[in-house]
Formats: C-alpha cells, sequence, structure tokens
C-alpha cells in the first residue's frame, strides 16, 4: 500500500498488504525492495472491470513462493542498476 502526499502528490510511505511493514521512504526512494502488483482484471474473471493493487515486502514474497508447486524462473543478472 502506497501512501502519497496529499499537496504535492510525492510518495512518503509503503506498507506490505501482508504483514504490514514499514518501508521507509526517503525523497521517494524507497530504502528496501518491494513487489508492486498492478492488475486490471478482464472479461474472463470474477474480478471484472476491477483494477487491484498491492505491495509485499520481500520476507512476505519469499513466503508466497515458497508454496509454489511450480517454482519461480530466476535469472542471473549481469548489470545492475
Amino acid at each position: 500500500m502506497r501512501k502519497y502526499d496529499s499537496v504535492n502528490n510525492k510518495l512518503v510511505q509503503v506498507v506490505c498488504n501482508s504483514c504490514g511493514k514499514t518501508i521507509n521512504v526517503n525523497n521517494e526512494v524507497m530504502l528496501e525492495e518491494v513487489l508492486h502488483v498492478e492488475k486490471h482484471w478482464g472479461f474472463f474473471s470474477n474480478q471484472d472491470g476491477e483494477a487491484q493493487k498491492f505491495d509485499l515486502c520481500e520476507k512476505c514474497y519469499k513466503k508466497i513462493i515458497s508454496g509454489f508447486l511450480i517454482p519461480v524462473e530466476k535469472d542471473e543478472l549481469i548489470e545492475l542498476i
């Protein structure tokens, strides 16, 4: 969950939707990595016409993917930005 300053619409806080952990933000930069998901549901779903979004801290992300029947694909990145 992302919170923005109501005056200038700058990112001021990120909270993990799963565990409630607050992710520190400094000058609109998150000081920890999070998984941000935005999904616009279409015609063939029960959420047709809904747009949903959430943020997960790394610990909650790892907990969720550990339960996958088919593991997440991983690639080694050569260049890190």
